[in-house]
């Protein structure tokens, strides 16, 4: 199996890499942490395998670079962390959590249960349960070396890795807005993201709209796609109440609306039927936040004609001027049922382009 990357922060990035005959994928399972640039270049090291032979799925674990005052260069380590179900249905309340934590420092794993704050849990509880299916993993970072555990269909859990000894409580933020799919038979990547940018969350919800006024004939008895909507929420890391308030509206656009004669881009994608608003009888899908941007306004799509094609194109979108900024043409051979297909990241910051020989 080919290596597949399940996580990145700063300038590490967290492999999965399979070394085994056909028939024994799990027994050859591994993950590694690639460090892309320090004082001695570029590393690659085999983490041990956590106790019990348990493997993550890509939705569950992430990585941390932890730095704190006072550390020196040398000092720094970085942290990898997954959270997992408890498989004790009798916990499946408040303390359904297992911590599962490695440290680079002491090249160890621990596994702790963990429990969301009594406060949230009495708050966001339904009927005796908490609800929470990991679908994405943020690294936040600071002194006490936060990761962000989110389902982004619900909300997301905060957990403070430097506290991992103590047993730590899990903070839970809920998300804006209402969902427009279902948990149990849609993707979340298809209609929602979230990312940190300069010390926010952003948030953002896509939605396709539909119309049953098809621009090719008058015969169809079904719904059409329309173009899309997306909203977009924004909230401090470092908001200490963790109110439903706390997101704030950033913007709120329709592709109807967008001005796409400024980007030359626009002509890369299919125009279905002349004389039709831009991205109608198109299929827009997988909203993926642009975490280097400023603002963290700036947006990602995935086109396709039919959700199935094996030809794709992603666009960029300044989502608060509703304008197109960029067209790309995307080989979706591999991801022919529209799903997670690509990650926001800041590694490209620590990729050395120069040309051998080129000093300059």
């Amino acid at each position: 199996m080919e290596p597949q990357v399940l996580a990145t922060d700063g300038n590490l990035v967290l492999l999965r890499i399979v070394v085994s005959p056909d028939k024994d994928i799990i027994g050859g399972d591994d993950l590694y942490v690639y460090r892309l640039a320090g004082d001695d270049g570029p590393s690659l090291t085999r983490l041990p395998r956590p106790p019990g032979g348990i493997i993550f799925n890509s939705n569950q674990v992430g990585i941390l670079s932890y730095w704190s005052t006072g550390l020196s260069l040398q000092d720094e380590f970085h942290m990898v962390a997954a959270l997992c179900n408890d498989k004790d249905w009798f916990a499946i309340g408040r303390e359904r959590f297992i911590l599962h934590a490695y440290n680079s420092k002491l090249n160890t794993w621990t596994a702790t249960k963990v429990s969301v704050e009594d406060q949230h849990f009495q708050k966001y509880q339904d009927q005796g349960y908490f609800v929470h299916q990991n679908t994405r993993v943020l690294a936040v970072g600071g002194e006490d070396a936060t990761i962000a555990f989110v389902d982004l269909w619900q909300g997301i859990l905060l957990c403070h890795l430097a506290h991992v000894e103590d047993k730590p409580w899990l903070s839970y933020v809920p998300l804006p807005g209402t969902p427009s799919g279902s948990p149990l038979c849609d993707d979340a990547c298809l209609t929602l993201d979230i990312a940190l940018v300069n010390g926010h969350f952003k948030f953002v919800r896509h939605q396709l709209q539909w119309t049953n006024n098809c621009p090719t004939c008058t015969c169809c008895s079904h719904d059409i796609e329309d173009g899309w909507t997306a909203a977009i929420w924004t909230r401090p890391v470092s908001a200490s109440s963790l109110l439903d308030d706390s997101w704030q509206l950033v913007c709120d656009m329709e592709s109807s609306g967008m001005d796409v004669k400024s980007c030359p881009d626009f002509e890369l994608l299919p125009k279905l039927v002349a004389n039709t608003e831009p991205f109608q009888l198109l299929d827009i899908s997988h909203p993926t936040l642009i975490s280097h941007s400023d603002d963290g306004t700036v947006c990602c799509f995935m086109v396709k004609i039919n959700r199935g094609d094996a030809k794709a194109w992603v666009i960029a979108v300044d989502t608060v001027n509703n304008t197109l900024q960029g067209v790309a043409e995307f080989d979706a051979t591999r991801y022919t049922r529209t799903a997670f297909s690509y990650l926001h990241t800041r590694i490209s910051k620590y990729l050395n382009n120069r040309a051998p020989g080129n000093s300059a």
